[in-house]
């Protein structure tokens, strides 16, 4: 994200958080592991050596149990991390006191450990220090330790003779524990001046893709606000020049990078020159000590591709506490594009033993929100689609839309013989209504005459298969159907639009290619269709193996059907394991097959997308969305935050045995994010009132055989209706499962079949699942009901699943 002029800060703070909050501090360090805030050390009344976790899902601290070399409490120390371990180094262990000793800790049980690197002859480990950086590579396997302080009076603490450093080392931990080495690398270049309590940040750079260290600020018994670049690939140190207005001189601040950014946030900053003057007599040593410095609560960005600061808007509004105050020795961490800020400490005009600390909890969103990931049918009903997304710790609402697809309904007046199959979808049932008629090669397609396309502006698209690629013709370009819509003032048939489409196909030779021709109307316009209901749909025709249930009709698919396939396997545990397609209604199977049985023209009817509303959680049920009754005046943009009212607003219903197509984006203080949408070629599909309903009221729980599923079928007084098969389906990891080649790309195995709504899924099968991480470690199961008609809607659950990498002691 690159800072435009109109982007405008919105800080926000964060109450009503559960558990053990942690005392007010600073000096402390924070990092961010999955999702999470991790908080060490720091002081105010004596040094604190308590580990606490926030967990901003569910705004929430906690206090894991820790064992092993538990470190004592520190301040001003170096903290840093890579996905499976944290690294502590150095700090104040009381005034004038200062620790040199390395610690681990391990995030799958929270054990530490403490750790004596080896070191290469003629070369000595750090001294001890405080107000050093200690930051990791980008390949996880490296730590950069730069300057800090070290107390030359080491036997004599309280005669306390400060040194700036400005050494540098790399800690090496490729190799496990037991081979961490310290050494010291050779620069380049003229190095930093010492310095402490500066920051350090890593960044791979856009243009020479080097990796770089960039220390900024820091003291020497003057603020420092100087820029230093070490360039990894080359070991060489620059001090580039800088555009733009640089921010104050400070200390005790804090860096954090996102994409190309580096926001430095609050620290001391020299509050007036002239005090630090040594010539001022005017003022004594213990006003200097009170007024010379100020605590700062300012936002400053550095482009690290352009090298230039920018100074961002930040939201000052009325409200009180809508900025966080001045600090400085407090943490942040990012997660995400979301910056979070704790404690610190306020030290303008107090004296020095008595510093006032902020217990406080904010965080600002510094760009918008990825578009959300795995939109996925939960379950499907007559006239509701429950969906969800992974939750994004960035997102505060998300906007989601819709889009009613509707297709011109046309009869199929011949499809191959095919006889029904207890397995098959109701698709396929469907089509074998009409299967007494002779086979043709290319099955006629005809349209009802009451559909009628109304706007003032329509387009052609021309779908050419070997390009795979659709090219829009105006409709200018076809003087036939031009002429009609002015005739009849500006309204045309679906029959007749699909007759001089196809005639100019056949005028230039087209008609027999490889081109499929679909009209759409432009979404500027107020387009609509009159679908009528009782007219067939096009049979669509999956590989008859999975039982895909009416909602997940896919691109027709020319396969040829054995009699044969009525049979069934049975599934006993891990003798027989079947990889098949599940049913759902999130789009397309789990494989496309590449050839379609469709007729060379078919008309489509695209509309806009509508509002369904803003959710706060990744949960949605649609049971309607609105259309606006003057869409030219309202867009997403300017009706983001206001109510759906009935002024402007009509609310329509969702309708049974209808497909639609969804998309979901995030939305915060910066603005709406990226789309997500469904499948592209495939839909979500409200269930059709013959079928059986999805599944409910799933349970699932361990049992010494493995795992226990009971799920719930909605009984129909209707004998037609009777359920007469189960399935349950399990998201399986294709390198655990033994006929993995079988697989497609996101597969599922078939782990239940059978007329009883519970099962027992077992220790072997369960081996063989994907386990999702994100955002807690979970297995994806998917039910379904068949009757006599085919398979209903399938529901999705996700089940939390209890792995080591994540500690019980989180729970």
């Amino acid at each position: 994200m690159s800072v435009q002029k109109n982007i405008i800060f919105k800080w926000r703070k964060i109450e009503n958080s559960s558990g053990h909050s942690p005392k007010a501090r600073h000096g402390h360090r924070a990092i961010t592991i999955k999702n999470m805030m991790l908080i060490f050390g720091g002081g105010n009344d004596g040094i604190i050596d308590e580990f606490h976790v926030y967990m901003p899902y569910e705004n929430k601290w906690i206090w894991p149990k820790m064992t092993g070399d538990i470190p004592l409490g520190v301040a001003a120390f170096g903290m840093t991390n890579n996905v499976t371990n944290v690294f502590l180094f150095g700090g104040m262990l009381e005034f004038g006191r200062y620790s040199a000793s390395l610690y681990e800790l391990k995030l799958n049980n929270w054990e530490w450990k403490k750790i004596i690197p080896f070191v290469e002859k003629n070369q000595e480990s750090p001294c001890a220090r405080l107000g050093h950086s200690f930051v990791m590579h980008t390949s996880g396997q490296q730590i950069f330790l730069f300057g800090g302080m070290f107390n030359q009076n080491e036997d004599d603490p309280l005669n306390h003779n400060p040194k700036y450093l400005n050494d540098l080392y790399v800690l090496d931990i490729g190799k496990g524990s037991s081979n961490y080495k310290w050494s010291i690398p050779v620069t380049k270049g003229h190095s930093p001046s010492p310095r402490e309590s500066h920051t350090a940040i890593m960044h791979k750079h856009q243009t020479t893709g080097h990796d770089w260290m960039l220390i900024y600020g820091g003291m020497d018994n003057n603020r420092l606000g100087d820029v230093w670049i070490l360039d990894l690939n080359t070991m060489s140190w620059s001090s580039p020049q800088i555009t733009g207005i640089a921010p104050a001189p400070r200390s005790l601040h804090t860096a954090n990078v996102v994409n190309n950014q580096m926001y430095i946030f609050g620290g001391w900053t020299l509050m007036d020159k002239s005090i630090n003057n040594p010539t001022d007599s005017t003022d004594s040593e213990s006003n200097k000590m009170k007024e010379c410095w100020k605590c700062s609560n300012t936002l400053a960005i550095l482009n690290l591709d352009h090298l230039n600061w920018i100074t961002p808007k930040i939201d000052e509004s009325d409200v009180s506490d809508s900025i966080p105050k001045p600090r400085a020795g407090h943490s942040s961490t990012l997660i995400g594009s979301r910056l979070y800020i704790w404690s610190g400490r306020d030290g303008y005009r107090k004296s020095w033993n008595n510093q006032v600390c902020c217990r406080d909890l904010w965080y600002v969103d510094l760009d918008v929100p990825t578009a959300p990931k795995n939109l996925q049918l939960i379950k499907s009903t007559f006239d509701s689609l429950l969906l969800t997304v992974d939750p994004d710790i960035n997102t505060e609402r998300y906007l989601v839309q819709i889009k009613r697809i509707s297709q011109v309904a046309h009869k199929t007046q011949s499809i191959p013989n095919i006889k029904q199959s207890p397995l098959l979808p109701q698709s396929i049932a469907t089509a074998t209504s009409s299967s007494n008629q002779q086979p043709t090669n290319h099955p006629i397609t005809t349209s009802s005459t009451n559909q009628v396309v109304i706007g003032k502006k329509i387009v052609v698209k021309i779908f050419d298969k070997k390009n795979g690629k659709f090219t829009e013709t105006p409709v200018e370009c076809f003087p036939e159907i031009k002429q009609v819509l002015e005739r009849n003032n500006g309204k045309i048939t679906p029959q007749e639009l699909l007759v001089m489409v196809k005639n100019h196909l056949a005028s230039k030779n087209t008609a027999n290619s490889t081109t499929t021709a679909a009209a759409t109307a432009s979404t500027s316009t107020s387009a609509s269709v009159n679908t009528n209901k009782s007219s067939t749909m096009t049979t669509l025709l999956p590989t008859p193996l999975p039982p895909t249930s009416s909602l997940s009709s896919t691109n027709n698919m020319n396969t040829k059907i054995d009699e044969n396939e009525n049979r069934r396997d049975s599934i006993d545990k891990t003798k027989s394991l079947e990889t098949t397609k599940i049913p759902q209604s999130d789009g397309p199977d789990d494989s496309e097959m590449p050839n379609t049985l469709t007729t060379s023209t078919t008309p489509v009817i695209e509309e806009i997308w509508h509002d369904v509303g803003l959710f706060r959680k990744p949960s949605f049920n649609i049971e309607h969305y609105f259309v606006p009754k003057n869409p030219e005046k309202l867009t997403t943009h300017n009706r983001i935050d206001k109510e759906y009212d009935s002024t402007q607003f009509k609310q329509v219903k969702l309708e049974p045995a209808t497909r639609y197509k969804i998309r979901v984006a995030g939305f915060n203080a910066q603005g709406l994010g990226s789309w997500c949408e469904g499948p592209i070629l495939g839909h979500f599909q409200t269930c059709a009132a013959h079928l059986p309903p999805a599944p409910s009221n799933v349970q699932i729980y361990r049992v010494s055989e493995g795992i226990h599923i009971s799920w719930h079928n909605s009984t129909s007084s209707n004998s037609s209706n009777e359920i007469i098969e189960q399935s349950v389906f399990m998201a399986v990891d294709k390198e655990k499962v033994p006929n993995k080649n079988e697989l497609q790309d996101q597969p599922f195995l078939k782990v239940y079949e059978g007329k009883q709504n519970h099962c027992i899924i077992s220790e072997q099968l369960i081996k063989m699942a994907n386990i999702q991480s994100e955002p807690k470690p979970a297995i994806i199961f998917r039910i379904a009901s068949q009757n006599r008609h085919g398979y209903g809607p399938g529901t999705q659950i996700r089940w939390l699943f209890e792995e080591l990498g994540i500690p019980e002691t989180l729970t």
